[in-house]
């Protein structure tokens, strides 16, 4: 029995029901606590299969369960928060002798976890039998205030925080941080306003509410690591990533670098994710040098980079307009034997877009067929995009007939591109079948749409056709 209990202790249930059938095996007749021990650690594990099993098991052999076993029982239930179960064994208990203040407060746990019941009433209503019986403790005031933050209800978890400390009662770090999980739910400084006073009180506050507070705070999240570090709690991996993130999203490169710096000076070492977020910025900054540098710190760390890394690495190139170093972070992708998807095409097909070669944006599309890659809509509105910076209508028209050959639907975007393309070569006649097209394929001409097919009627000298257009337009 006490090496059952030792086993339980430990949380290892089965174990501990191992030592209890080798009792019954060596025909060594087992007790009520023996019992007890393997139940109790089933229902630490909240097991209330396993912990209802061994019961039935220990009321067949003729043993009468004691207050413990009931209050056992009474814990697992609470545990699942099976309120109607937990009850069940508390009036068991009852008919036994006289219940104690822990297994009042055990009932208090099972309704706070009885989530699917949003009522909070028959908590309070438990609380007051407790209180015609003993003085609630702190273990009482915790359960209830759990109960009011597994339901949202911020308001009322605080209410019973406060009549906890009028009471005289001192919360612990429990406490706290059952209202700080209700202040999740609700405004953002409120929930900070809690995480001050638990520092104010010198509760300690542990990772979990700072890592919590860094993720949702956005612009203060470097205020909030640097908070975190001051409290000697140390950042991990999200924490810094987040603020890489946030200093992206306000543009601030510079506070970017320094926290990629500061993790590494603090032994934390990054992962793809926040590799990816430099990159990122990099790439909104249309610096696509700095982006393939980070790329090769990367490997250089004995990382893998994923299709996610390379490829906002070649968004980079396309922002800038770099196709050649595109081209080298497709290369070197292949290299690693990772796979290309329709982004990495995409990128590439923009890079050259932006350098209006139609040439090398149209030859992304076979570069795709030979990897049985789909080219989706901005893959061959990039390349239409090429062709009207070129000045390559026929080719333009061509891609636009291609997409739909491949069941591709093209978007107002890819004609207004391709009608921009025949008027600066002056087809009028080309741009106006694609103009009237598109009310066909059910899209609605735009402002750029317009001025394309007016500027093609300006150029071939029909000022007529170009007055209408704009008619319609007003």
């Amino acid at each position: 029995t006490a090496l059952i209990d030792a086993y339980a202790r430990t949380g290892n249930a089965r174990r501990s029901e191992e030592i209890l059938r080798q009792m019954i095996r060596e025909d060594v007749s087992p007790t009520e606590v023996s019992y007890s021990c393997v139940m109790n650690a089933y229902a630490g594990n909240g097991d209330e299969i396993c912990c209802m099993r061994i019961f039935q098991e220990m009321c067949q052999q003729q043993l009468d369960p004691t207050m413990t076993t009931y209050s056992i029982m009474m814990k697992c239930a609470a545990m699942s928060g099976d309120f109607a179960a937990a009850k069940s064994w508390f009036e068991r208990l009852e008919a036994t002798g006289e219940p104690d203040l822990p297994s009042y407060n055990t009932i208090l746990c099972a309704i706070a976890n009885a989530v699917s019941s949003q009522s909070m009433e028959p908590a309070v209503e438990w609380m007051r039998r407790l209180e015609a019986r003993f003085a609630p403790n702190v273990t009482s005031f915790n359960a209830l205030v759990s109960g009011y933050a597994q339901r949202q209800d911020t308001e009322g978890a605080l209410r019973a925080f406060e009549d906890m400390v009028r009471r005289g009662l001192q919360p612990n770090s429990v406490s706290y941080k059952v209202v700080w999980h209700a202040h999740q739910h609700g405004p953002l400084a409120k929930a900070q306003q809690w995480l001050q006073r638990m520092r104010h009180d010198g509760c300690a506050v542990g990772v979990g509410p700072y890592t919590w507070m860094i993720q949702q705070s956005k612009g203060d999240a470097v205020k909030w690591l640097h908070q975190m570090q001051s409290d000697r709690y140390a950042p991990d991996v999200l924490c810094y990533s987040t603020c890489i993130k946030a200093c992206g999203a306000a543009g601030n490169v510079s506070g970017a670098e320094r926290m990629f710096q500061e993790m590494q000076i603090s032994r934390v070492l990054p992962d793809e994710i926040c590799f990816n977020e430099i990159i990122r910025i990099h790439a909104k900054q249309q610096a696509p040098e700095k982006a393939k540098e980070i790329l090769t710190q990367m490997r250089e760390r004995s990382l893998s980079p994923t299709v996610v890394n390379f490829n906002s690495t070649m968004d980079a190139c396309a922002k800038a307009g770099n196709p050649q170093l595109a081209e080298s972070v497709l290369d070197e992708m292949l290299q690693c034997q990772v796979s290309p998807d329709v982004f990495s095409y995409s990128a590439l097909s923009s890079a050259w877009a932006k350098k209006g070669d139609a040439v090398k944006a149209s030859e992304v599309l076979s570069a795709m067929a030979q990897r049985r890659l789909v080219p989706n809509q901005h893959v061959y509105g990039a390349a239409i995009h090429a062709c009207n910076r070129s000045r390559d209508a026929a080719r333009a028209t061509k891609l636009l007939q291609r997409m739909s050959e491949e069941s591709v639907t093209p978007n107002v975007v890819c004609f207004s591109s391709a009608i921009c393309a025949c008027a600066k070569v002056g087809d009028a006649a080309e741009a106006e079948n694609l103009f009237t097209a598109m009310p066909v394929r059910q899209l609605q001409p735009n402002a750029f749409s317009y001025a394309a097919v007016i500027q093609a009627h300006c150029v071939s000298g029909d000022v007529r056709a170009a007055w209408q257009r704009l008619r319609e337009m007003r």
